[in-house]
């Protein structure tokens, strides 16, 4: 059953349990202050079903502020101090079917000041909140909605006291409940029984004395591995746990079954002001490193227990981590993530993976809008991978994505990445900065079935296994060496193209045919993995030792996209996708002899005249005066005045199309 059915049967089932994703239960939103009262829209129902919003200045020491549905949309905690609550209607000013509403305070809303938000929605197997007047009896159960085992819970006198967490990993799993430590303090693990009690259960937690003066207390719950979510309901989509850091040059890899969006760390063995509670999340993000160079890879960091903006003293930007397709890497002398000798505590969320119901929440085209602070291309969905084209020409042709960060590669040379500060992607509704309207962007979102990206280093090995989120197998894979000290004399710098019509592999910067019968792939792509194989023409071709990646992944997805081929005829040929409203995007590739990628999408127009293309593998303006395509309800029509790089009896051609 493809991704839109099961998604329309689902929707009618209602939600909760199967068909409940991370999407409806949590989000990073990323906005540039304007001291003006504004919604922000996460997606998520805080009014109706509840839970907590945590705003933290990006930008400028400020306050981390928590405000939860339980002690009100007016009343502020601050998990960097231990005071008590207080009182503010002009931080948040509500919270709303689809987010919340910001009033203008400073702390939440500044004028050129950047923000963040994490917020968590109540559900049964992620989070919940619990608000309780302590009575000083020890040691006392307090009751929770989770329905699973918490695996965190974090409790906070509304008095000025500390803020005290319980973590199932504490003396290594081991009586966890007679451990805690301090969220607004670097402390590591202390002992004793006076917070904290018996291991919590699927209904309640203990708590003694620290956490039941009689004063009032809020509690954040939230769950570990309960395997209820997702289309069939048995997807985790949170996990606390724990890991002891790697010494010498290999990172440390932390498998969690998924890939994240979204963790925070602590070293529980030590003090020091360099062993924050850091967190990190895709939406600011986490570049995919590079461990021969210092110039990539670094990550935006925060820490719950300081004010300190991004890239401060305590929150230094660096390679601290690499989130992965099942987990995450914290890399050696990066203290606060992998110290030498120490033993580390994490949180973590998976990245977003609901099924897409129409192109439009994974697709679009934008101009230049010369936006600055971004977006300059507003997708009005979050952008994880864009090409980007100058219409005049003389300009290379970009391909980049989030997990690469403001790193770009150009489609029409063999260049290694480089990077620019105006493509960045820390925006929910589109990408980059400045850009203006002679620029264009075709921008994707990675959603199963559709498009995925993935990021590797290199071991020399003969099958390098790259895992994947595609959640169906590749049609499509285009590839390209990132970074490198050399390259093979056969080109191992190119970029490589997989097609599943194809026997061998193209080159994505080349208008020739067939680079090779040898593929990338030792053997066929599976739904969750891509078994990489440097080709006997190219011994750095997909896995050099040391060397950094990354490729693109592509599927059909009824209504949605087609990955596909066609015969050319020098007439007239209708290609069916499977569409409701025709193709607003088309590349097409000659597979049996010279041609071009030719680049059409409806921004500029696919009609019954002239339509404008782009060539990926040549950096000239746009062509305007042809006819080469028309429209077509269910697809796309190649006209039979196309050339024979698009339409030519015993011609082969590979297309990818969205609807």
């Amino acid at each position: 059953m493809d991704p839109i059915t099961q998604q329309t049967l689902l929707g009618a089932a209602g939600a909760g349990g199967a068909g409940e994703y991370v999407d409806d239960v949590f989000s990073t939103d990323l906005w540039a202050g304007n001291g003006s009262a504004r919604n922000i829209t996460s997606g998520l129902d805080m009014s109706g079903e509840g839970g907590l919003v945590w705003i933290k200045s990006r930008t400028n020491t400020l306050v981390h502020v928590l405000t939860d549905t339980e002690r009100g949309y007016n009343k502020q905690l601050c998990t960097n101090i231990p005071d008590g609550q207080y009182t503010d209607t002009n931080q948040l000013s509500a919270f709303n079917s689809n987010g919340f509403s910001l009033g203008t305070t400073n702390s939440v809303n500044q004028s050129s000041n950047n923000f963040v938000s994490w917020s968590f929605r109540k559900a049964p197997g992620f989070f919940d909140v619990v608000t309780y007047t302590g009575n000083e009896s020890n040691p006392r159960q307090i009751a929770h909605n989770l329905g699973s085992v918490p695996g965190m819970i974090i409790v906070k006198s509304l008095s000025t006291s500390n803020w005290y967490v319980y973590h199932r990993s504490l003396n290594n799993g081991s009586n966890p409940g007679n451990y805690r430590l301090r969220l607004d303090t670097t402390n590591g693990t202390e002992s004793g029984t006076s917070t904290f009690g018996a291991t919590a259960t699927s209904t309640h937690f203990t708590i003694s004395t620290n956490c039941n003066y009689a004063n009032n207390y809020v509690a954040y719950v939230f769950a570990h591995d309960d395997a209820s979510f997702g289309t069939g309901g048995n997807e985790s989509i949170i996990k606390c746990g724990s890991y002891t850091s790697t010494s010498g040059s290999n990172p440390n890899e932390v498998n969690l079954g998924f890939e994240p969006q979204w963790v925070m760390i602590k070293n529980t063995g030590s003090s020091s002001a360099y062993a924050p509670w850091i967190m990190f999340d895709n939406m600011r993000g986490v570049n995919a490193g590079d461990t021969s160079s210092s110039s990539y890879g670094h990550d935006p960091a925060l820490s719950a227990n300081y004010s300190d903006s991004e890239g401060s003293t305590y929150n230094y930007a660096a390679n601290f981590i690499d989130f992965t397709p099942t987990g995450f890497k914290t890399f050696p002398s990066n203290t606060p993530t992998n110290v030498d000798t120490g033993n580390f505590i994490y949180m973590a969320i998976r990245r977003p993976n609901k099924p897409p119901t129409a192109a439009t929440e994974v697709f679009a085209v934008a101009t230049g809008n010369s936006s600055n602070p971004i977006p300059a291309f507003v997708s009005n969905f979050t952008v994880d991978a864009a090409f980007l084209f100058n219409f005049n020409g003389g300009y290379d042709n970009y391909l980049l994505s989030r997990l690469t960060g403001d790193a770009y590669l150009r489609t029409n040379t063999t260049s290694k990445q480089t990077t620019n500060t105006g493509e960045t992607f820390d925006s929910n509704t589109g990408w980059a900065r400045i850009y203006n309207s002679t620029y264009q962007s075709v921008m994707f979102k990675r959603a199963p079935g559709f498009m995925d990206v993935v990021a590797w280093v290199g071991d020399g090995t003969s099958v390098k296994n790259v895992s994947h989120n595609l959640e169906a197998v590749p049609e499509m894979v285009i590839s390209k060496m990132r970074l490198y000290s050399t390259s093979s004399s056969y080109g191992g710098d190119r970029w490589y193209v997989y097609h599943k019509d194809v026997n061998g592999v193209l080159g994505l910067n080349s208008n020739g045919g067939i680079v090779s019968s040898t593929g990338i792939f030792n053997s066929a792509p599976t739904a969750t993995n891509l078994p990489f194989d440097d080709p006997s023409y190219d011994s750095l071709a997909v896995n050099g030792s040391g060397i950094t990646y990354v490729a693109y992944l592509f599927a059909t997805l009824p209504g949605i996209s087609k990955v596909g081929s066609f015969s050319g005829t020098g007439s007239a040929i209708n290609v069916d996708c499977g569409f409701t409203n025709g193709a607003r995007f088309i590349l097409i590739k000659r597979i049996n002899g010279t041609g071009d990628w030719y680049l059409w999408d409806s921004l500029r127009g696919i009609v019954s005249g002239n339509d404008p293309y782009l060539l990926l593998n040549v950096n000239t303006t746009q062509t305007t005066n042809t006819d080469y395509i028309d429209p077509l309800s269910t697809g796309f029509t190649v006209t039979s005045s196309a050339p024979a790089a698009l339409n030519t009896s015993g011609g082969t051609y590979l297309f990818l199309a969205i609807a």
